[in-house]
């Protein structure tokens, strides 16, 4: 992250977005929690920003808006977090890497970071399905790691 000024972080999941505004010396005060897009553009009003850092789980049609909203009407770059096949000395052997979600795949590459070694990285996340009848679903992951800095995975 460099030193130009302040980024807006994206956590965009199925039933949420999370936001917060950091630089290179560390994560601001600033940010929260928006159940929409419409919500998420109010928190942010009156906010600067020079850079746009999404990791999201949701449709396309969904990061299309979000990346509209995030610029708002100003050049700021937008940069997208994908699970990718080898990044920052760490494998992912998923047959498809881009199958591993973005936010597990940035989970196991904090983790990695941090512990330098053999890990294993649990995740569990609710799903909403808007239904006519709101409908949930769980998902859990269980993500290994271990030498020679390879993920492999599972989840139900």
């Amino acid at each position: 992250m460099s030193d130009a000024g302040p980024w807006l972080l994206l956590d965009v999941g199925n039933s949420a977005i999370k936001w917060r505004l950091a630089s290179a010396s560390g994560l601001f005060s600033e940010g929260g929690r928006a159940d929409d897009v419409a919500t998420l553009s109010a928190m942010l009003e009156g906010r600067d920003w020079y850079r746009v850092a999404i990791a999201s789980v949701a449709a396309d049609s969904r990061d299309t808006t979000l990346a509209e909203v995030a610029s708002a009407g100003r050049p700021v770059e937008v940069h997208y977090a994908t699970a990718d096949a080898e990044l920052l000395g760490l494998r992912n052997r998923y047959p498809a890497p881009q199958s591993l979600g973005v936010d597990r795949w940035l989970a196991m590459l904090a983790a990695w970071h941090h512990l330098g070694g053999p890990l294993c990285v649990v995740d569990r996340a609710q799903q909403s399905r808007w239904t006519s009848s709101r409908e949930t679903a769980c998902t859990r992951a269980v993500l290994f790691c271990q030498v020679p800095n390879s993920c492999t995975g599972h989840w139900e």
